[in-house]
């Protein structure tokens, strides 16, 4: 075998100096704490919620280190969801359950007990039991509609449970919770300057999904046509709610979207009043209400429009 001309050692020889030189910048980088993960991200803890709303806060805690299913569909009523073989499956997979609590979505509560999960949150229970003595009025199941109550409560406890579940990666949880707790303050001022001068603050819900709402931001929900699923109010509640609703000049009529019943419309034709469609459940598909932060952005404007072009003459008390 002849030797090699030094023409054909100079490939090898400039490969073989590229390489040691991307080896000490790979040392130094690791050195100089640069290389933030050369790791593969741990497997995704596996999340089940019972609405979408939950969903959208515990993807804001647990990043990219969670995966999240939902069991009611979109554009489904929260209250009256009937449970699958499809609910069960993705249950059956889940590390960790969390749902609101009381009646709100207790049709999920035979899906979330019959799997062995690591875990089993009720919001409800544990905010109130992390508020001590504080004002909010806990009965009512639609407190994630009040960004205040999710920042000072709901964020905290998804946070712990997500901690628990999943410890090694605690700090991570804990700073993307701070995080959305500043959004979330933001958000608030947001809304505070969106409404301070809307002159006339009064409205007629179909059902109390907007009471802690209204009461964060000094609206008037005058009445509530169905104070709980299934049990409209009856003929003298109902005149007495008419009756009110006159003398409070209201202009606007608040109904869930994709459920506008009989009674929300018989009274918007007897007061005059616009019927306004709004969304407490968000939908994961649509930009503009498919996270957290959207969907009050998204409900809060069309609220304050509404309420903008009516002519009720009298602020909340």
């Amino acid at each position: 075998m002849g030797l090699r001309s030094p023409a054909n050692l100079i490939g090898p020889f400039i490969a073989a100096a590229l390489l040691l030189i991307l080896l000490i910048a790979l040392a130094t980088l690791v050195d100089e704490g640069e290389l933030l993960r050369t790791d593969p991200p741990s497997e995704a803890v596996n999340v089940v919620t019972s609405i979408h709303p939950i969903t959208a806060i515990v993807q804001k805690v647990g990043g990219d280190l969670v995966d999240v299913s939902t069991i009611l569909p979109a554009g489904s009523g929260a209250h009256l969801h009937e449970t699958s073989p499809r609910d069960m499956s993705v249950a059956q997979a889940a590390e960790c359950a969390i749902r609101i609590g009381g009646e709100m979505d207790s049709w999920v509560v035979q899906v979330f007990e019959v799997s062995d999960h690591k875990s089993h949150l009720q919001l409800l229970d544990a905010a109130e039991e992390l508020s001590q003595q504080d004002t909010v009025d806990w009965v009512n199941p639609h407190i994630w509609l009040d960004p205040i109550i999710v920042r000072d409560y709901l964020v905290p406890t998804v946070e712990r449970e997500l901690a628990d579940v999943d410890a090694s990666n605690s700090q991570h949880y804990a700073e993307n919770a701070e995080t959305f707790q500043d959004e979330l303050t933001n958000l608030h001022r947001e809304l505070v300057e969106l409404m301070v001068d809307i002159p006339d603050r009064g409205f007629i819900s179909d059902h109390p999904a907007w009471t802690h709402f209204a009461r964060r931001y000094e609206l008037w929900e005058v009445g509530v046509i169905e104070r709980s699923p299934g049990h409209e109010a009856g003929p003298r509640e109902f005149a007495n709610l008419l009756q009110e609703a006159e003398a409070a000049g209201v202009r606007v009529i608040v109904t869930t979207r994709g459920h506008v019943g009989a009674s929300a419309q018989f009274i918007a034709d007897e007061l005059e009043a616009s019927m306004l469609e709004l969304d407490p459940i968000g939908t994961p598909h649509c930009e503009e209400r498919n996270c957290y932060l959207q969907l009050l952005r998204f409900n809060a404007t069309r609220l304050v429009q509404a309420l903008s072009n009516g002519s009720s003459g009298r602020k909340s008390e």
